[in-house]
């Protein structure tokens, strides 16, 4: 494992590595802090659920909706 970093820091990068941007970076970090919490609860361990801000863009959403 410390061969292979050792070996891309030495060696020139032939690929564009794309930087996470601060919103993937937060979304990931906060799954990873949601999986770590979630004792017992699946749904909760595999990432599915919604924040406030996608419930809340949902509820708009739905509200413009015609039935």
């Amino acid at each position: 494992m410390w061969l292979q970093k050792l070996l891309r820091a030495l060696s020139p990068s032939w690929v564009d590595i794309p930087a996470k941007s601060s919103k993937e970076a937060a979304d990931i970090a906060a799954h990873n802090i949601v999986c770590s919490y979630a004792r017992g609860n699946v749904n909760l361990q595999r990432g599915r659920y919604l924040t406030s801000e996608q419930l809340e863009i949902r509820k708009q959403k739905l509200a413009h909706h015609a039935f």
